[in-house]
């Protein structure tokens, strides 16, 4: 197992508005998930699945498995799941 720290970042470190919205609804929670959804266009809400179709999984590169969502094939969206609540564990108890 890898040791990991987290640190918190710099405002210098702050994302564009462009790359902050790319990964919506990525980080939020359910409710605001849905809330975004709503104002996004269908290109937009598709963005995960087109990716998959023509590049295959985002961690594997698969095309062979089944797009389990966020552009990860079902077994590394299980695998990016838990590396992120684990992550969000870690900041918890920081």
């Amino acid at each position: 197992m890898s040791e990991f720290k987290i640190v918190k970042a710099s405002q210098d470190a702050a994302p564009k508005p462009s790359d902050a919205t790319l990964l919506e609804p990525w980080f939020r929670s359910r409710a605001e998930t849905v809330a975004t959804k709503k104002l996004q266009t269908y290109a937009e809400r598709q963005k995960f699945a087109d990716f998959f179709e023509l590049n295959g999984c985002v961690r594997c590169a698969t095309k062979n498995k089944t797009h389990g969502g966020q552009g990860f094939c079902v077994s590394c969206h299980a695998w990016f799941s838990n590396q992120l609540q684990r992550a969000m564990r870690a900041r918890k108890d920081a």
